[in-house]
């Protein structure tokens, strides 16, 4: 039985690089509250309420309208897990063991999540990690991995 163990390690960006990644958390926080936008007006005209799946469903809608193109430039996996945190959240507020999922403000971003190994790569050598879309990113590694990453926070 192997044993999962976490590493926490200091991005340390180009100014460029920067302003990416906090527009993609910018577009990931724009998601969560645009579906819960959604989900209070859906509860407002009496219909139930949308799961992760049909939450996706508007992702890709709001990614190929042309007034909201901008999310396309962001990789999408933060911005699925932004809907799947917040599938969570209503979840747990239909369970009566939290509340209802409240807007974000700027500098509350819900994070970025890479869930998959296939979404980054790390090249622990030059102490680097590669995110799709956002390129290669130095890192300040304390220490070497063991094992496979699975996930990228």
């Amino acid at each position: 039985m192997s044993t999962l163990r976490a590493y926490r390690f200091q991005l340390r960006c180009k100014p460029e690089q920067e302003r990416a990644l906090r527009r993609s958390a910018g577009c990931a926080r724009w998601i969560w509250n645009q579906a819960i936008s959604e989900q209070r007006w859906r509860y407002a005209a009496g219909e139930k309420y949308a799961g992760y799946a049909e939450m996706c469903k508007w992702l890709t809608t709001w990614r190929n309208a042309p007034e909201t193109i901008w999310l396309s430039e962001a990789p999408i996996p933060p911005q699925q897990q932004a809907l799947k945190r917040l599938h969570e959240a209503y979840q747990r507020f239909f369970a009566k063991a939290g509340g209802y999922p409240s807007f974000k403000r700027h500098g509350e971003e819900p994070g970025l999540r890479f869930p998959a190994a296939a979404h980054f790569q790390i090249d622990q050598p030059n102490q680097r990690i590669k995110v799709m879309k956002l390129g290669w990113l130095r890192i300040k590694q304390s220490q070497g991995i063991n094992g496979t990453p699975r996930t990228s926070r």
